[in-house]
């Protein structure tokens, strides 16, 4: 028998090694989560003029996937933001200009959420905010409240409102997801924040998720309807570069969190 240290025993455990690793990537490729979150970042990086929301999605997924080609795609996209409000969300050492004045409409909602990107101790933005998460939203506003108070924590900026309140808007948003009968952008855009405040979802959550998404690795909601906001509707479709980065994301969320449930 070779000894513990004898060009025998190396071999032995080189090999071994090497079959470990072997079934591990195997196994890694028969995984349904992975080859889903394969499919979709690598439908993904074949779009062009993607959202400065997306884009923001597409890099936290990128980062907790550990997607180099996915990250690549992201920075060659942002350069279109470089005039724009929105730089702020896909660069955190830029401050997002916050309107001067609080309109009404879409365009309130706009200074909303641009107060989130502000610097963290500009205590006018904190006010701003601080409305905002105020209100009592529904769907997707309900949606852009907790987006607005992930990016400010981004920035490092402490809570805008209490403890209590920010739990309130998260078991709000839980109550609605769990009453969604079928996949949607915003089915998608809950389950990612949901898990982003720390929800644990069922897997029959996540698996409607990968069900819903398409042969080329997309995730698409065609359904239109009026988003309102403060009195005022504006149509909408969704965009399937949007649901399909807000998928990933809860995706990846759930694939990261996995060994903790």
């Amino acid at each position: 028998m070779p000894g513990p240290t004898s060009p025998g025993m190396f071999v032995m455990r080189s090999i071994t090694l090497s079959c470990f690793l072997f079934l591990l990537a195997c196994g890694a490729a028969g995984d349904p989560l992975v080859q889903s979150t394969a499919a979709a970042a690598g439908w993904l990086r074949t779009q062009t003029a993607p959202d400065a929301g997306t884009l923001h999605a597409a890099a936290e997924a990128a980062a907790l996937l550990h997607d180099q080609p996915l990250l690549e795609w992201v920075q060659q996209q942002r350069g279109a933001f470089a005039n724009d409000a929105w730089i702020a969300l896909l660069d955190r050492q830029t401050a997002a200009v916050q309107p001067a004045t609080a309109r009404q409409g879409h365009a309130k909602l706009h200074r909303y959420l641009l107060a989130s990107l502000a610097p963290p101790d500009d205590p006018i933005a904190a006010a701003v905010l601080r409305e905002f998460l105020g209100l009592e939203l529904h769907g997707y506003m309900l949606t852009h409240q907790l987006y607005a108070l992930r990016w400010a924590r981004e920035r490092g900026a402490k809570d805008a409102v209490s403890t209590e309140r920010v739990q309130q808007l998260v078991q709000r948003m839980r109550a609605a997801f769990d009453a969604l009968p079928v996949f949607s952008d915003l089915y998608a855009e809950q389950a990612n924040l949901l898990l982003a405040f720390g929800e644990r979802l069922p897997k029959s959550s996540i698996e409607r998720l990968t069900q819903a998404q398409h042969s080329d690795g997309s995730f698409r909601d065609e359904t239109s309807w009026n988003l309102v906001f403060d009195g005022e509707a504006v149509a909408s479709v969704s965009n399937p570069v949007h649901t399909t980065a807000q998928a990933l994301l809860a995706l990846a969320r759930w694939k990261c969190g996995e060994s903790q449930r």
